[in-house]
């Protein structure tokens, strides 16, 4: 099962069709996700060259900015919330977001990242209890 399908996020909502509104779906996912300081979501639809992009940022479970569509939209939510490049550098790839075509894609990482860091964080205090308790 996808992402998508799994929260009931619709197809594309900042992008398709021409109306950006958030969905009520998206701005719940964006409450789970437990991580300090803001949450973007970013969009991106483009085929054969052509396209928009969206964003919205949300900070402890509240709709802060967005959501705002444009050509550049994803560079500037990541400046936006402090990703700073050199005048040749792109955001987006700084970031590594060239590496995903699709939403499960990142969501996958973010796991994978959330994972590892959940097992850093078990293994600390593991450390820090048998080194309190010898």
């Amino acid at each position: 099962m996808t992402l998508r399908a799994a929260t009931g996020i619709p197809f594309l909502p900042l992008t398709e069709g021409g109306e950006i509104a958030m969905p009520q779906s998206l701005i719940a996912l964006c409450k789970k996700i437990d991580l300090p300081g803001p949450v973007l979501y970013l969009e991106a639809e483009y085929f054969g060259g052509v396209g928009t992009q969206a964003y919205a940022v949300i900070n402890g479970g509240e709709l802060v900015s967005g959501p705002i569509a444009g050509v550049d939209a994803i560079n500037s939510a990541l400046a936006l919330v402090g990703v700073n490049v050199s005048e040749d550098e792109d955001r987006f790839r700084v970031v590594g977001l060239n590496k995903y075509r699709d939403t499960d894609q990142w969501f996958q990482e973010f796991r994978r990242l959330q994972s590892a860091r959940n097992r850093q964080s078990a293994l600390a205090e593991i450390r820090h209890i048998s080194i309190t308790t010898n």
